[in-house]
């Protein structure tokens, strides 16, 4: 089948699923057009035909570059393990002409009792699922994964493993925020800053020359008020800021960026930035640091016992780190539409990169030394907040965010009689393990299957294969796909393919009412 993502329909948040999705049965009143924003005769889809409005819906949404979300063989209806729901905080965005609008962020949820409730059966999903999902995030940037069966920081770590992202250490990896580890270095704590300091926006790491492509976050906890992760699509960002600061962005993408940071040997956990250089570049004496950094472009300079007033003494080795020119600007090679994204730490740095030994301002500047415009600055706000997107979290969501095309950051909160816990976990590009895994499926093997060479530990539990459950799952040459904004696509589609005359009646009222939807 065609392996073409679907476009997001848009959806009608009155009928939004909230947990497993089932088709629901036929409306006792017609839709009528107004209710829906559509203009124009209802078009009759209860009539299977060739040449019927039904499979002049079905050529369309191929044509627009659908993707066949059932398995071709059986037509089943539970081959539909993964619906996208409207968020209520997400926004529309146009991606193209051809493809219209989508959600920002896109969200996700099971669409079998099995996948959730089951968490290996939703960790064979996401392992089958992996090279759907990497083109969603390739093209849209961020996921929601609401209402999975992953319940704590060991399921996961597993899914990150499903999901096939190599994994990145946060250690020695150049971070300034402190980390503690919760499982192995694949999952540890998010920016544990105190919950009254507002993160910026930023990319993950992009003050480094060694940065993740992937970043997830995972509630184990919400807060009792606040707390929620805004995101950012820096294409976007880029866009507003070169027309509104043409010669300043054109000056700041010619020269680079440079990051400055004063940091002790040792943690200092009550700032956002605390993180000592020991356990930022994986060291242990000014010696093996100044070793290290040799080669970099990287420069030191040690400080002594001239922060002794702020009650910093020479024991603590205290020293003023700068980068070497970093790029500003960058572009997914991975991104079907190639935009170039405004990928760096400069909010975050200029507006979050301060504390007692760090003056407010003073963190970041051009490559070549000179000052960024304050009022360029200025609007980096104003611009990011108006793009943003807040989302509050709730227990067990896990969020999956492309690095490379999506800012990421934290409002403030007020805990309840449980503290606030967000995991993160952190991937290298993935392609090659998902070139791997297209080519096993292919030899016949299924994308989540062995021959890749790696055997997890959730497998165990699982098996090579699992013996009952979802097609998708049970079906070696069956690849498990997700449905994004259009199940009544499907469902009418299982219909059309001969599925019993009283599912039938049910799913051809979901997809009428979809396709109502769709066809906005």
């Amino acid at each position: 089948g065609s392996r073409r993502l679907c476009p997001l329909a848009r959806v009608d948040t009155t009928a939004r699923a909230r947990g497993p999705v089932d088709p629901p049965t036929r409306p006792e009143q017609p839709i009528r057009p107004t209710e829906m924003g559509f203009e124009g005769p209802i078009p009759d889809y209860d009539s299977p035909t060739p040449g019927g409005a039904f499979e002049q819906l079905l050529k369309q949404y191929d044509d627009s570059g659908g993707l066949d979300v059932l398995d071709e063989s059986s037509g089943a209806m539970n081959n539909i393990i993964c619906v996208s729901f409207p968020l209520p905080e997400a926004r529309s965005r146009l991606l193209d002409d051809l493809s219209g609008t989508y959600d920002f962020p896109v969200a996700l949820e099971p669409c079998t009792q099995e996948v959730a409730s089951d968490t290996i059966a939703a960790l064979h999903w996401a392992q089958d699922s992996s090279e759907t999902i990497e083109r969603h995030l390739c093209r849209y940037g961020a996921l929601l994964l609401r209402g999975f069966p992953i319940r704590n920081p060991q399921d996961f770590a597993h899914l990150t493993e499903a999901l096939g992202w190599p994994n990145f250490g946060y250690e020695a990896s150049g971070g300034n925020a402190v980390r503690r580890n919760v499982v192995g270095d694949r999952v540890f704590t998010a920016n544990e800053s105190p919950p009254d300091k507002v993160i910026p926006f930023h990319h993950e790491l992009a003050q480094t020359t060694r940065y993740p492509h992937r970043v997830a976050f995972f509630c184990e906890n919400p807060a009792m008020r606040g707390g929620a992760t805004p995101l950012l699509d820096s294409g976007n960002a880029y866009a507003r800021l070169r027309d509104e600061f043409p010669d300043s962005l054109a000056e700041l993408q010619k020269k680079g960026v440079r990051y400055t940071r004063v940091m002790t040997v040792d943690d200092r956990p009550h700032s956002a930035i605390g993180r000592g250089w020991s356990d930022t570049f994986g060291v242990s004496t000014p010696q093996e640091l100044e070793a290290k950094l040799a080669s970099t472009g990287d420069k030191l300079e040690w400080l002594g016992v001239s922060l002794s007033h702020l009650g910093v003494d020479g024991d603590r080795y205290p020293v003023r780190h700068y980068t070497d020119v970093r790029p500003a600007v960058l572009v997914d090679p991975h991104d079907p539409e190639r935009r170039p994204r405004f990928f760096n730490q400069i909010l975050a740095a200029h507006a979050g990169w301060r504390d007692e030994l760090n003056a407010p301002g003073a963190s970041v500047v051009l490559g070549d030394g000179t000052p960024m415009r304050q009022d360029m600055l200025d609007a980096m706000e104003r611009i990011f907040r108006e793009e943003s997107v807040s989302v509050q979290w709730r227990v067990g969501d896990v969020m999956l965010i492309n690095n490379l095309q999506v800012m990421h950051a934290r409002e403030t909160f007020v805990d309840g009689e449980a503290p606030r816990r967000v995991l993160a976990s952190l991937g290298r590009d993935p392609a090659p393990v998902m070139e791997e895994r297209l080519a096993n499926s292919q030899l016949g093997d299924g994308v989540g299957s062995n021959r890749e060479g790696r055997k997890y530990a959730w497998q165990a539990t699982g098996g090579e294969r699992r013996t009952h459950g979802p097609p998708a799952l049970r079906e070696s040459k069956t690849r498990a796909k997700v449905i994004r904004g259009n199940p009544g696509i499907a469902a009418r589609r299982a219909a059309a393919r001969g599925s019993s005359h009283a599912a039938s009646a049910s799913l051809r009222a979901f997809a009428a009412r979809r396709a109502v939807l769709f066809a906005r």
